[in-house]
């Protein structure tokens, strides 16, 4: 079974999911503290559009309570959590998640599995961080309906094993792909489902 690096935290409970309860420093830090051979597991960002799509659609929402860790990438909805009085998880956005992991914990070496960055945001990312392989794979809008292209994109993830993962494909896309991966076990490293956040 994936570890739970959120054993240590408290959770929070809004709009139905469970958020962890922790400040951007705390998430990367625990994130980072996972073994490079830890099982493979992914992290997931819900904004407000996301919620909407979660109340409507059940398959999703299992898929993101089997998360390693939820974290609440809204301030439209923690505006509204204030004005409702609901109790409210820390705000950690995806896109600073992963700014905060890849430039102070990305280690000399470690691999970088990418999918869905558009192809003129890759020289950018690979200038960024020279000592750090990084493989990319583009595939095409609605791949999760397309049996064959989904295939296509596990085989490649599989096949470029890294340290981090970053999937920006757009929800559902990006969690249903690390939903199978982590299903399938092949895998070791933390996958983080963040959307556009690398897009410059």
């Amino acid at each position: 079974m994936p570890d739970k690096i959120t054993d240590a935290m408290s959770g929070t409970t809004l709009l139905g999911l469970e958020f962890t309860d922790m400040t951007i420093a705390e998430a990367v830090s625990h994130i980072a503290a996972r073994p490079a051979d830890a099982p493979f597991g992914f992290i997931v960002t819900p904004n407000a559009e996301h919620l909407v799509r979660l109340a409507r659609d059940p398959v999703p929402t299992a898929v993101y309570r089997r998360a390693l860790l939820r974290v609440m990438d809204s301030h439209v909805v923690l505006g509204a959590a204030t004005l409702l009085d609901l109790p409210k998880p820390s705000l950690v956005p995806g896109g600073d998640l992963t700014v905060e992991l890849l430039t102070k914990h990305l280690r000399p070496g470690d691999r970088i599995t990418v999918i869905g960055l558009w192809p003129k945001d890759l020289p950018l990312l690979r200038e960024r961080f020279p000592a750090n392989p990084i493989a990319h794979h583009s595939p095409p809008l609605g791949f999760e309906r397309d049996g064959e292209a989904f295939r296509q994109t596990v085989a490649f993830v599989e096949a470029n094993p890294a340290r981090y993962y970053i999937f920006a494909c757009g929800m559902p896309r990006q969690e249903l792909l690390g939903d199978r991966l982590a299903t399938r076990g092949n895998l070791r490293g933390t996958a983080l489902c963040v959307g556009s956040a690398l897009e410059s």
